[in-house]
Order: C-alpha cells, then sequence, then structure tokens
C-alpha cells in the first residue's frame, strides 16, 4: 500500500510552509503579549497585597501601642511634662545661683 507512496520536495511548495509558520507565529505572539499582561497584572497585585500587608502590621503595632499612649496623654493632662520640666530648670538655676550666691560670700 505505501510502496508507491514518495516524498519530493523538490517540488514541495515552501510559500505555503512559510505562510503557516507567519501564521503560528502570529498566534505565539498574541500569546506572549497576553501572559505580558497576565504578569504585570500580577506584580500589581502583589504589591497592593504587599502594602496592605505593611498597613495591617502597622495597626497591630499601633494597638499594642496605644495603652502606653493613653497614659502618657492621660499624665500629660494631669501635669504637662513641659510645665514640670520648665519648673525644674528654675529650681536647678534657683540651687545654682544661691551656690555661686555662698561662694562669693566667703
Amino acid at each position: 500500500m505505501f510502496n508507491d507512496f514518495k516524498v519530493q520536495l523538490t517540488t514541495f511548495d515552501w510559500n505555503g510552509v512559510s505562510g503557516l509558520t507567519n501564521i503560528l507565529m502570529v498566534f505565539l505572539t498574541a500569546f506572549l503579549l497576553y501572559s505580558l499582561r497576565q504578569g504585570s497584572k500580577n506584580i500589581k497585585e502583589s504589591a497592593l497585597s504587599r502594602d496592605a500587608d505593611i498597613l495591617r502590621w502597622a495597626m497591630a503595632e499601633m494597638d499594642i501601642l496605644k495603652p502606653a499612649i493613653r497614659v502618657l496623654t492621660d499624665a500629660h493632662k494631669r501635669i504637662a511634662y513641659c510645665v514640670l520640666r520648665i519648673a525644674n530648670v528654675q529650681i536647678i538655676i534657683l540651687k545654682s545661683l544661691s551656690v555661686i550666691g555662698r561662694q562669693k560670700s566667703f
């Protein structure tokens, strides 16, 4: 049955093969462009996910720090640290002036 089957490449039309290859390359290029588009979407989504993770971490840290912040703000509302600091500086200055005055009296 296949004894009479012979392939004659000399009479083969290579223009048809070139056309089929070009069509295949168009499909391959379209597929590669689609995969690049999907890749860029995945990168954007991962960046958004990373930002969301950072925000969740910051919120968790703030939840941990809120009691300490509340203690500081309550203490500041009772006695302002700036006023207390100024009062301490004034006391230190008065003490140092009294020491200087005692030294001059000798």
